[in-house]
């Protein structure tokens, strides 16, 4: 569809927080402040999906935990797939965090990798909002866009 230029005039009639430009801008900010974590950006993608209780595909596991038996990557995505809002969220951490520490050779806690999850959570809002800050993004915001963002 074609869409007439945004000028001063028609500005105020399509001040529109929902607006495609402005939507775009927003993922383009947000795959940016991704992309500043590096070679962390897809663990950081996959904990804050796991934090909003996102949905994670088994590819998803499977490609992030590429490292680890076969079978261990199968009961951890079983478990994330079928994850309601009746299970903890230490519970899914600790899961989680059992996996990943067979990937990273490690011996992270669910409650320690949940803290860096928040940790980087609030780095990715201070990213977003800028220093000083020009926007005003929140975990909700942040979520919203992550529902785009494959881990």
């Amino acid at each position: 569809p074609v869409t007439e230029p945004l000028t001063e005039d028609s500005a105020d009639q399509r001040a529109d927080a929902m607006h495609p430009i402005l939507l775009q801008d927003e993922h383009h900010r947000f795959s940016t402040a991704l992309r500043l974590f590096g070679r962390r950006r897809t663990k950081v993608v996959f904990c804050l999906r796991i934090y909003f209780r996102l949905p994670v595909t088994a590819q998803d596991v499977h490609r992030f935990f590429d490292r680890v038996e076969i079978r261990h990557r199968t009961t951890l995505a079983e478990r994330l797939l079928t994850m309601n809002d009746d299970v903890r969220e230490l519970d899914t951490f600790n899961a989680v965090a059992a996996v990943m520490n067979m990937q990273e050779q490690n011996a992270t806690t669910g409650s320690s990798l949940r803290r860096w999850t928040l940790d980087h959570l609030a780095r990715t809002i201070a990213l977003m909002n800028g220093e000083p800050p020009v926007r005003s993004h929140t975990k909700e915001t942040i979520k919203l866009l992550l529902e785009e963002v494959t881990p």
